[in-house]
């Protein structure tokens, strides 16, 4: 049975039009045929999106997560028009339940969520809120994708193609929870950890059955996407602030048992919650042909829900045990050298435009401009421009044998360093083609000051950073960056 492109009335097998509408709707092809029309419409969105640039893609493109959304956009536009062209566009408007009453009866993962947000929110209003409006866009793409493809298309195809008993139909939201969970190993290609991954599939295989049964239950799938979006903001949320500096450390055989535990647990709480969806007195009223509700099918519901309930809770207890063990000690950041700091110590901020520097009878004067610097040779009158990221805090300092050229990027979380040597200038103009190519790159921590550090034991300056997440940091004569301990 099939139901129609344009009512989403039942059509039978044999039948070409809608008894309703009275729409021609042809046979369903192959699925394989979609697989393959999907992929070619990807990559003719992604190469159009390449040519187009604007001034709101170029904000888009400075932030983290805003390239992300921009190819799940692209990814989101394919999937609806595979569903178009599938027929299953009438999942759209068809009859369904109102959007926060089928958001609620998924409660497992919007709880998380809420919590998650809550405990996560300090995060987000104290970082660019640019990040946070990509981020948001971002997961709700992830929605639109996921959702439109596993249950829109995927989970709608298998209903109509394999029949609408509740064998089938829990067959139905199995099969396309398989495809949602398995999605998730490509992230190994990503670079993500082997065991994450697994640990993710786990529970992706676990809130796809969910969402299967949520999406057939109420008939309204952008519940299925505000949920699953929702959820994925509540997480990255708690990782907007994490600058590239810190990574995970070797999880110990502890941490991957407690780990494994609570992913089999998460994804036990969300089957559990899809079977109360599903249960019998439930689905009878949803088939093409509505059936009374027996007493036997009546007896199983009430059970299915006090079990399913009860196993819920025991569930839920042993998730909020072991993930209070699972990552501790486990988060660690870049191990650069520590430097201590006894004694006076000296802060300044700079904010010149121009500086000059002279050695002997040589000249140069470097100018900043916005995310320009220029520097120019007086000698011979040469310029050449030092190009870095956009919206960079840049700094020069002089000292008595070389001058520092540095930028720090909030977005790219990178600090820029170049230190030329007085004796390395000489009338020819190599030595300024050199600062381009000798650029040394950290992986930084979010920073709220950018400056210069003296000491008095010494004449010298030094670039110096005071970080949120980690101690303040500078980089010394030798060009390497240090965590200061100060005493």
């Amino acid at each position: 049975m099939r139901f129609c492109s344009t009512c989403g009335e039942p059509i039978k097998d044999d039948e070409k039009y809608c008894k309703n509408c009275g729409h021609k709707n042809p046979k369903k092809r192959n699925m394989i045929i979609y697989f393959i029309l999907m992929v070619i419409l990807f990559l003719v969105f992604e190469i159009v999106s390449s040519l187009i640039y604007s001034e709101v893609y170029a904000v888009i493109e400075s932030s983290r997560f805003g390239m992300y959304f921009v190819v799940e956009s692209i990814w989101a536009a394919t999937v609806f028009i595979m569903m178009v062209l599938a027929g299953n566009k009438y999942i759209l408007y068809r009859k369904k339940e109102p959007l926060w009453k089928s958001m609620k009866l998924a409660f497992p993962p919007m709880f998380l969520a809420i919590i998650s947000t809550i405990y996560n929110f300090g995060s987000a209003i104290s970082f660019n809120y640019v990040d946070v409006i990509c981020l948001a866009f971002y997961c709700l793409a992830i929605g639109l994708v996921e959702e439109f493809m596993c249950r829109g298309w995927l989970l709608t195809e298998f209903i109509e193609r394999y029949g609408y008993d509740r064998k089938h139909i829990r067959l139905a939201i199995i099969c396309s929870a398989l495809v949602f969970g398995c999605m998730h190993f490509t992230n190994i290609l990503a670079g993500q950890e082997v065991f994450e991954t697994v640990c993710q599939v786990i529970q992706t295989l676990g809130s796809g059955y969910l969402f299967g049964a949520l999406f057939y239950r109420t008939r309204n799938i952008w519940s299925c996407v505000l949920v699953h979006a929702f959820y994925d903001f509540s997480i990255f949320l708690g990782e907007i602030k994490i600058y590239d500096a810190c990574t995970y450390g070797a999880m110990t055989d502890e941490m991957k048992i407690a780990s494994l535990i609570s992913s089999i647990l998460l994804a036990v709480i969300y089957v559990i919650n899809g079977e109360i969806l599903i249960r019998p007195t439930k689905v009878n009223s949803l088939l093409p042909k509505p059936k009374e509700n027996t007493k036997e099918d009546i007896a199983k519901s009430d059970s299915i829900m006090k079990v399913g309930v009860i196993l819920m809770i025991i569930c839920s207890i042993g998730f909020l045990y072991f993930p209070s063990n699972e990552y501790e000690g486990y988060k660690t950041c870049k191990n650069y050298p520590f430097k201590d700091i006894n004694g006076n110590y000296y802060i300044k901020s700079y904010y010149a435009d121009t500086v000059d520097i002279n050695y002997n009878d040589y000249s140069l004067t470097v100018n900043i401009n916005e995310s320009t610097v220029n520097i120019k040779n007086n000698n011979t009158g040469y310029i050449n421009n030092l190009n870095i990221p956009e919206d960079s805090k840049v700094l020069v300092i002089k000292n008595n044998n070389y001058f520092v050229v540095t930028a720090y990027n909030s977005e790219k979380k990178k600090i820029y360093y170049k230190q030329i040597k007085y004796t390395d200038i000489t009338d020819e103009n190599s030595f300024i083609d050199n600062i381009m190519n000798d650029t040394k790159e950290y992986i930084s921590p979010t920073v709220k000051f950018v400056g210069s550090i003296s000491f008095d034991d010494s004449e010298e300056e030094y670039v110096y950073f005071q970080a949120e997440e980690m101690p303040d940091i500078m980089i010394d004569s030798d060009s390497e960056l240090y965590e200061l301990n100060i005493n």
